[in-house]
Parts: C-alpha cells; sequence; structure tokens
C-alpha cells in the first residue's frame, strides 16, 4: 500500500467511528 491509500483507509475509519459515537451519544443525551 502507498502512502496515500494508507491516509484514506485511516480517514475513512476515523469517520465511522465518529458516526458511530456521535450516534452513541445522541441516543444517550436526546
Amino acid at each position: 500500500m502507498s502512502a496515500p491509500d494508507i491516509q484514506s483507509a485511516i480517514v475513512a475509519v476515523a469517520g465511522i467511528v465518529l458516526l458511530f459515537l456521535v450516534a452513541e451519544v445522541s441516543k444517550l443525551y436526546l
């Protein structure tokens, strides 16, 4: 894998994790 591929994978995983965390927080507080 080249550096751009690794960076893209990291960004994709980070985005999914952030969406999951936002969903969990929303369930707790809303």
